[in-house]
């Protein structure tokens, strides 16, 4: 088992939300654009060890240009390259890994007038709408220097471990061209429904008045994510498809919950995957040990 931080945009939260309140109807899926970030080449022959390093963004472009026979064997990813010949490396993810999410966020409590009118120790950007300013220990918002309030959230990336109230449980991962995704796949990645002039149809992330095709919507969405960075749906980019279970639990609290769980039932501990986020006293534990939602039962 791996532990591992993973990026999401408030509205693809607030998906990953609609999927634990109403099952069927939000984010179970999401696609990575294959990069140095998330794959590491595999090197080695026979009576050799196996080196892993880390490709450039050019190697790794060299390497899948003309890509054949993509295979995935759990974490390692195999496939035919005319430039390179054949190619071994392991991926980021595989099934039974956890991912802790990271989203923008900022820390309680929070006042107003010399009144502190919330305690929570966390806010997350994507459902605390009424959050204004960040308070100054005393009950009152922090200025900016032209007086007006001071920002309070952070960016994703900074959201330690700690506050992340979410965690996903990986039970499928995949590699394949973006323009691959079927019209069920991208409805599992969390495109919200609406209403249109001919009825129920899909967002339009772009702004427009929406789509009947999800896949559509799906486009209007990785563009508005990707497109400015160079991977935009018509690229057709390889990508790491990882499908998922939501759990609305903290990691820490999630792992503890397993370890305990392990230990109660003779459960063997012994890591499955090497490598330095992995987790070593958690092993082959299932998350559904912890009940609904993967909150202690």
């Amino acid at each position: 088992m791996k532990v591992t931080p993973i990026l999401f945009s408030g509205p693809m939260v607030c998906a990953l939300l609609r999927e634990i309140e109403k099952p069927g109807t939000g984010k179970t899926q999401t696609r990575r654009v294959l990069s140095p970030d998330n794959i590491r080449f595999m090197r080695g022959g026979i009576n050799e060890p196996i080196v892993k390093c880390t490709p450039t963004k050019e190697m790794l472009a060299e390497a899948l240009e003309g890509a054949r026979n993509m295979r995935l064997i759990e974490h390692v990813l195999t496939w035919d390259c005319p430039g390179a010949g054949y190619v071994m490396a392991n991926l980021k993810y595989a099934p039974g890994d956890l991912l802790w999410v990271r989203e923008t966020w900022c820390e309680g409590p929070i006042g107003r007038d010399g009144v502190v009118e919330d305690w929570r120790e966390y806010f997350y950007r994507a459902t605390d709408h009424d959050v204004m300013g960040i308070d100054d220990g005393d009950g009152f918002s922090v200025l900016n220097a032209d007086g007006s309030l001071k920002s309070p959230w952070r960016p994703s990336i900074h959201m330690p471990r700690r506050a992340s109230r979410l965690t996903l449980e990986v039970t499928d991962v995949r590699v394949e061209r973006l323009q691959d995704i079927s019209e069920e796949d991208a409805i599992a990645e969390g495109v919200s429904r609406i209403a249109t002039v001919g009825g129920a149809g899909w967002q339009d992330y772009s702004g427009g008045v929406g789509f009947g095709d999800p896949r559509r919507s799906f486009l209007s969405l990785w563009d508005s994510l990707n497109e400015a960075r160079g991977f935009g749906w018509d690229v057709n980019p390889w990508v790491v498809a990882v499908t998922f279970k939501v759990h609305r639990v903290n990691i820490d609290a999630l792992l503890e919950k397993l370890t305990k769980y392990a230990c109660e039932d003779g459960v063997d501990l012994s890591d499955r995957r090497s490598g330095e986020q992995s987790d070593p006293a958690l092993g082959a534990a299932p998350v559904q040990a912890l009940g609904e939602a993967g909150q202690a039962p």
